[in-house]
């Protein structure tokens, strides 16, 4: 269960803000054709809320999203369990 809990933090704040801020800098920089300095304004500001509601989130469900990885964990695997019949 920590696995899981390691790997939803890591999606969630460290690959999905990452692939954000690469993906919105070369949008606004190149096809928006804003200063880059403008640009990583931005992008941070968004990258700031982003992080405050996702904390918001993780916060407020972070107990059920646990339930449902232990049962998850706890329940066998059917399609594993019919072919072995």
């Amino acid at each position: 269960m920590k696995q899981f809990n390691k790997l939803m933090y890591g999606w969630f704040y460290i690959i999905s803000p990452l692939i954000c801020v690469i993906g919105s800098l070369l949008w606004k920089h190149y096809l928006s054709n804003l200063s880059f300095g403008e640009s990583v304004t931005d992008t941070l500001s968004i990258l700031g809320i982003y992080y405050f509601f996702m904390s918001l989130l993780w916060f407020f469900n972070m107990n059920k999203v646990e339930r449902v990885s232990r049962e998850m964990a706890h329940t066998p695997n059917q399609q594993h369990k019919d072919g072995m019949k």
